[in-house]
């Protein structure tokens, strides 16, 4: 069963106003700031579970698409296991039944069972080369987290156009300073007819087109943590990333005119290349540029 717009987080909240500023064109940003509170990001929201239990939907129908680990990332697990444990993000008792599970991959799918947010596990080698060494990522948006284990960050990377070349460095510079349990946050959007949080590929779910509303879109916000892990006996750097997920109705986002505003710019201004690796085509764009431009929604007093 899909999750509606209903579990996503206020749209009063600060950080819209950076993912969609009214005075900016669209470009990729990095717009990283210290997390205030790891917990909070991380604790599980008080919605009776149903965000947990479509993540256990999910591991339950097709782990094998979502969830992965390679014999690098068990330290690392059980560094971010540690981290979850002295922020008392989980109970006991969970913490206790995770860290029984006698192989990487079982504690891996536990901690994906008990934890809302999504997670994935990169090391660095002596050459400097960040691998995505494991993870479970319930909510994809368009892409296979399958397919990027074991890859390093610039392969991963090399999916989106023009990310390597605009951000690269700075991302490394970022990642390369980031120190053991220390975390900073950033956001990202996309746009969508369903308001399913996981849009794996192999779901084949539509695309957004000609046909989208103020009441069939959803704008997608996908809130990240990046966490500084101990480093390996080599010293060399590692990090956790987490991933929170949050669906806006259309509608319901168009009542904010500053938010509306600086979606419209932003989709204005997309170069054609990072639209279409959105999942967002001409027909799309098209149509959310006219809803936008007419103001269909009564702005938000």
């Amino acid at each position: 069963m899909p999750l509606s717009e209903s579990e996503a987080s206020g749209l009063d909240a600060p950080d819209l106003r950076t993912v969609f500023p009214i005075d900016k064109d669209h470009d990729y940003r990095l717009n990283l700031r210290a997390a205030q509170d790891p917990a909070v990001f991380l604790k599980n929201s008080d919605d009776g579970g149903v965000l947990l239990r479509e993540r256990n939907a999910i591991l339950d129908e097709h782990p094998e698409r979502h969830i992965g680990i390679l014999p690098a990332g068990e330290r690392l697990l059980d560094d971010v296991i540690d981290f979850i444990a002295r922020l008392n993000v989980l109970d006991e008792a969970a913490l206790q039944q995770i860290r029984a599970a006698p192989s990487g991959h079982e504690r891996c799918m536990l901690l994906a069972r008990y934890l809302e947010t999504d997670f994935a596990l990169m090391q660095s080698d002596s050459d400097g080369n960040r691998k995505l060494v494991g993870g479970c990522v319930c909510f994809p948006s368009s892409w296979s987290p399958e397919q990027k284990v074991g890859l390093d960050l610039e392969q991963i990377h090399s999916f989106v156009p023009g990310l390597n070349e605009r951000l690269g460095e700075r991302i490394e510079l970022f990642l390369s300073r980031l120190q053991p349990g220390k975390s900073v946050v950033r956001s990202d959007w996309g746009l969508k007819m369903r308001p399913d949080f996981n849009h794996h590929p192999l779901r084949d779910l539509p695309s957004p087109d000609a046909s989208l509303t103020p009441q069939n879109g959803y704008v997608r916000v996908e809130r990240q943590m990046f966490t500084g892990l101990p480093p390996s006996a080599d010293g060399d750097p590692a990090f956790a990333f987490f991933i929170r997920v949050s669906m806006y109705r259309l509608e319901e986002f168009m009542q904010y005119a500053d938010l509306a505003e600086g979606l419209k710019r932003a989709t204005q201004t997309m170069r054609p290349e990072v639209s279409a690796y959105k999942d967002i085509n001409d027909d799309a764009r098209g149509r959310l540029l006219v809803l936008l431009s007419a103001g269909v929604v009564t702005p938000h007093a």
